[in-house]
């Protein structure tokens, strides 16, 4: 294995390195943390013998969790960053540009029009909701209902239990405004 190895673009040490990570948790893993194409690996591998580890490797697994945890959370942050710099201009001078007869004729507001504002606030909207969808964070309002306090505003609503009986069952049954025939 060691004449094999000499004869490459790459260093020895990377090689082994390589071909370490390719036994033990197999040729994507080894690729992605070295930088090393997967058909480069494997050819070394071929060549040396190798075989790349045959059983459910949960540390490949773990690998490739943990890195793609670290990319969302740098895209979470780049979408905060994003929505800020979007924010910061709705209080700054704009400038716009429009042609006009041939010419090109700018001007400068002391802040962007209404409707540049609302798509500024719509962009900056849009990233902060990425930005929590990525982090794992609702992104959504939920109503919550104390059920003491739904059954008290029920009862007090309708007062008769064999109307409410009837009531929750054409609800149950999906014919909740229908009148009953």
């Amino acid at each position: 294995m060691a004449n094999r190895l000499r004869n490459s673009a790459y260093p020895v040490e990377e090689k082994r390195t390589a071909l370490d990570l390719y036994e033990k948790l197999g040729l994507c893993e080894a690729a992605r943390r070295t930088g090393i194409s997967q058909p480069t690996i494997y050819k070394w591998a071929s060549r040396a013998g190798l075989k790349p580890p045959q059983t459910f490797n949960h540390e490949a697994i773990k690998a490739f969790r943990e890195s793609r945890s670290v990319i969302k959370e740098r895209l979470a942050n780049r979408l905060l960053d994003y929505a800020e710099t979007e924010l910061d201009r709705l209080y700054k001078p704009l400038t716009y540009k429009a042609a006009s007869n041939k010419e090109l004729v700018t001007w400068e507001l002391p802040e962007p029009m209404p409707a540049d504002r609302k798509q500024i606030m719509l962009t900056a909207a849009i990233a902060i909701d990425k930005s929590a969808l990525l982090a794992g964070e609702a992104t959504g309002r939920t109503e919550h209902l104390d059920v003491k306090e739904l059954d008290a505003a029920l009862n007090e609503a309708i007062p008769d239990p064999d109307a409410r009986r009837k009531l929750a069952l054409r609800v149950l049954r999906g014919r909740g405004g229908e009148a009953e025939q």
